[in-house]
């Protein structure tokens, strides 16, 4: 004890933090299985929450949390899909009980929930595919890996926020099989993992050290990264690697991976783990000594990360020990907390997020190289929230034709969600492509949901214009509602300069906003530098329009994306001048 009284204040710190990541899979620990045995996990929750909410070690943590999505086989995926993922909870009887535990989780502890995802089974590697997802012909896998990697995240996502207030732009991951980045090609395809993870509003990585030693950094100390699309990208030299306090200007958007000298066998409090985890508990003060002399130190504040995967069922057994009460890790964590006091060092349990907050205090550049702007995919989520009741007032007040509500904004609103599958395809296309200081302007927007959530994600100079002035009155209802600055026009199209813009597109009304009749005019504004998106074949048109645009020898066209039997769908038309100038 002595020793380590010694040890601990020969290394001048005033406060040592420890802060739990768990591998928290709770519907795992039924084996995967659903229906009777989903009750049984609920319940399994429910005895997790007693047992930690008032424990003297364990009584905050971060859950890295697998939330439990259907995934379709490939007989029941519907046609939109085009072969990327689709996904819907579980809606049996026992579903409602395991969002009352789950729920129960926030609002009863101190527990933080956090992303852990498994995507071996709907991405391609070498060892793990699902046979009932077989890949269609004519998709490239690696690009379709991202494709359905990034959708998982997206969707994972839509479902934390909804169920557990999670902040879509400040989260923290942890990989299923530790393969970060195809770390593991065995596991893992996605090269550009982390450049996705980003994009989503990912910090950082908590998956090293890690059971399978190939995939930690070389660099063994937190540190920051830019992300860098080939296998195992962050432990390279195009990486740019970081450690935290370093000087990363210019500032890029960076990646947190959070490594530690300490191994993984000594930083695991798997109980029924490997031996050298049984014999690094066992031995505590041996272990005491390499967490105190080589934890990361920053400021005056030492760190300490373990993990476990508290819900698997061997600690669930009759008789069985939780890793947070098994007589070893008890042991260890009085030990540790009588050296802190001996020592006059302050002993702390932390989320996460709370040594992420020290962190960028610790080094103020971190906070810019963390900003992570959403794609509109998120903003929808909380815009989609402030539309609904703005919608059903007016419903209510004025009836479904004047509200402006009539038609396809009344069963929009009964599926309680203004924004379809088109909607997030241009939405994210958008983002993907333009500068947020490009000028867009919507035709035929109706109430303008995609141009508000355009705005929203962070774009300036968003303008919209629609004839029905009943729709008109809906979205400067919403306008207000919101707090936007879009620029409604209530007009014909024809009558605003198209040539100020650098993007026009229509999605929702071709055939009544567009006509052959205005071939000469868009394919003057085309050639002139503004591109222009229409939706094809939608509500009735007769596609002349797009015949005329595609037989023009100075316009370039593309397909954005398929419709959902396999047809054309959004279609960008720009100038050939422009393309070859790329």
């Amino acid at each position: 004890m002595e020793e380590l009284v010694e040890l601990m204040k020969s290394r001048g710190i005033k406060r040592f933090v420890h802060f739990h990541t768990d591998h928290w899979e709770p519907f795992s620990s039924c084996g995967g299985k659903w229906g009777d045995e989903s009750s049984e996990n609920a319940d399994l929750i429910l005895r997790f929450i007693e047992e930690t909410k008032n424990h003297p070690f364990f009584d905050k943590m971060t859950l890295f949390f697998n939330y439990p999505i259907k995934t379709l086989t490939h007989e029941e995926m519907n046609e939109e899909t085009n072969d990327l993922l689709y996904f819907k909870p579980f809606n049996d009887k026992y579903w409602e009980r395991f969002e009352y535990a789950i729920k129960k989780v926030v609002s009863d502890t101190n527990h933080e929930f956090q992303v852990h995802i498994h995507h071996e089974g709907i991405t391609t590697g070498q060892y793990f595919k699902w046979k009932h997802l077989p890949w269609q012909e004519g998709f490239e896998p690696e690009k379709t890996n991202s494709e359905r990697f990034e959708r998982y995240v997206e969707l994972t996502l839509k479902e934390f926020k909804r169920e557990l207030g999670l902040d879509p732009s400040n989260w923290h991951f942890l990989h299923g099989v530790w393969a970060l980045n195809a770390s593991d090609t065995n596991v893992c395809n996605v090269n550009d993992e982390i450049e996705i993870l980003i994009r989503n509003g990912c910090v950082g990585d908590f998956s090293m050290p890690a059971g399978r030693a190939w995939v930690n950094s070389s660099t063994e100390q937190p540190h920051t990264v830019i992300p860098n699309n080939v296998p195992k990208g962050y432990d390279t030299q195009e990486a740019k690697i970081k450690l935290i306090g370093e000087d990363i200007s210019p500032i890029e958007n960076r990646f947190l991976i959070w490594n530690q000298e300490i191994p993984y066998s000594h930083c695991s409090i798997d109980v029924h783990g490997n031996e050298a985890i049984n014999e690094a508990l066992n031995s505590y003060s041996d272990t005491l000594a390499l967490w105190i002399n080589s934890s990361p130190v920053y400021g005056d504040t030492a760190f300490i990360k373990t993990h476990a995967h508290t819900m698997n069922r061997i600690f669930w057994h009759d008789g069985a020990n939780r890793p947070y009460d098994s007589p070893e890790v008890l042991k260890l964590f009085s030990t540790l907390e009588n050296v802190c006091k001996l020592a006059s060092v302050d002993f702390e349990k932390w989320t996460v997020s709370e040594v992420i907050e020290h962190l960028t205090g610790f080094d103020n550049s971190l906070t810019s190289a963390f900003s992570r702007p959403l794609p509109p995919y998120y903003s929808r989520i909380d815009l989609n929230k402030e539309i609904i009741p703005i919608a059903e007032e007016r419903l209510e007040r004025m009836g479904e034709t004047e509200s402006g509500l009539y038609g396809y904004y009344a069963h929009r609103l009964k599926q309680n969600d203004f924004f379809d599958i088109d909607d997030e395809t241009i939405m994210k296309w958008i983002w993907d492509n333009y500068s947020k200081n490009s000028k867009i302007l919507e035709i035929a927007a109706g109430c303008g949901q995609v141009s508000f959530a355009l705005e929203r994600s962070g774009f300036g100079g968003i303008e919209f214009c629609e004839f029905d002035s009943r729709r008109v009155a809906f979205s400067e209802a919403i306008k207000e509602g919101i707090e936007s600055n879009c620029v409604i026009h209530c007009c014909d199209y024809r009558g605003i300069d198209l040539s100020q813009y650098t993007l026009i597109f229509v999605m929702n009304a071709v055939s009544s906003a567009l006509g052959v009749q205005d071939y000469e005019l868009l394919s003057k504004i085309i050639t002139n530098g503004t591109d222009v998106v229409l939706r094809y074949g939608k509500y009735g048109t007769d596609n002349k329009i797009f015949d005329k645009l595609e037989s023009d020898a100075n316009i370039h066209f593309a397909d954005i994306n398929t419709d959902k039997k396999g047809g054309r769908g959004i279609i960008r038309y720009t100038s050939k001048e422009s393309v070859g100038s790329d």
